[in-house]
């Protein structure tokens, strides 16, 4: 659900964002609240339920990524990429009246 969408069904713009905010305010507590029973049935704490790699793994994943990024953006089809498909799908999603 977006204010956009509700805005063109006839809801008044105030109306539809703070709709679209307590939507996205409740969701994220349900969320969380799953999480934490979840966690608490499987019989362990929040803090002990999942384990972060390593600083130097995380490192490189983010060095890899950013050289494969990079060398995507090197080419001319790779810059045209982006350009092409965010901006003109947003600008045909948006503001097309």
């Amino acid at each position: 659900m977006n204010a956009r969408y509700l805005q063109k069904c006839g809801v008044e713009t105030s109306a539809g964002v703070g709709a679209v905010g307590v939507n996205s305010v409740m969701g994220l507590v349900v969320h969380l609240a799953m999480m934490v029973a979840f966690f608490a049935w499987a019989g362990r704490g929040v803090s002990n339920a999942f384990k972060l790699p390593s600083g130097s793994k995380l490192l490189l994943a983010l060095a890899i990524l950013v050289a494969v990024v990079g060398l995507v953006l090197a080419t001319r089809p790779g810059r045209r990429l982006p350009r092409q498909t965010g901006w003109e799908r947003s600008r045909r999603r948006w503001w097309r009246d």
